[in-house]
């Protein structure tokens, strides 16, 4: 056997090895899983995008309104009573306590203002969808969008008058202050314990 005819034959096993190597079927195996990992992940994605292009239908839009109630009756309904004692305890200066029931005024007031400037960007989204609808003669659909409108304006005009009247704001948030003072008075109370 000559020279060539070894190297030859050494280049050629080398090749079987290479094909034959239990390594190069591991990696393929783990390209197949990897593979089949990724298109379940293309497939749940596909479907979390579906459920994110949603039409902004007439049940969507009442749920603005739903939303913005639940976010004003949970600010409303806050107990704030270890606050107030908190507050108390690092500052019992009644000075100290109005102005901490001015800042929970505030951010209701706060609150109240984003949630009407939200009814009034559905307002206008609806009312483009009005004319859209009355010039293609959809009159069915113009006629809900028109009461779902004036669902809206309707609340947005309660919140305004809210707004509009101190004494209204804070009558709307009452538990809240009260909850405030019944801490802030009882941070008063352990102070008095604690000079006795």
């Amino acid at each position: 056997m000559g020279i060539l005819d070894f190297l030859f034959k050494r280049k050629k096993e080398s090749e079987n090895n290479y094909y034959t190597n239990t390594n190069f079927e591991i990696e393929n195996d783990n390209s197949i899983q990897t593979e089949e990992a990724m298109n379940e992940n293309l497939f749940i994605a596909s479907n979390a995008e579906l459920e994110n292009l949603k039409i902004n239908t007439m049940e969507n839009n009442i749920s603005l309104l739903q939303k913005i109630t639940n976010d004003i009756d949970t600010f409303c309904s806050r107990d704030l009573e270890a606050k107030g004692f908190k507050d108390c305890v690092q500052n019992s200066d009644l000075l100290n306590k109005d102005m901490n029931r001015k800042l929970i005024i505030a951010d209701f007031r706060r609150l109240l203002e984003k949630s009407v400037k939200d009814i009034e960007l559905r307002v206008n989204d609806i009312e483009k969808r009005i004319k859209t609808y009355e010039s293609a003669g959809m009159t069915e659909s113009v006629s809900n969008f028109v009461s779902i409108m004036s669902e809206y304006n309707q609340y947005k005009d309660e919140l305004l008058e809210i707004l509009k009247f101190e004494e209204k704001l804070s009558n709307k948030i009452q538990y809240c202050l009260l909850s405030y003072d019944i801490g802030f008075n009882n941070g008063l109370k352990n102070n008095d314990n604690e000079l006795k």
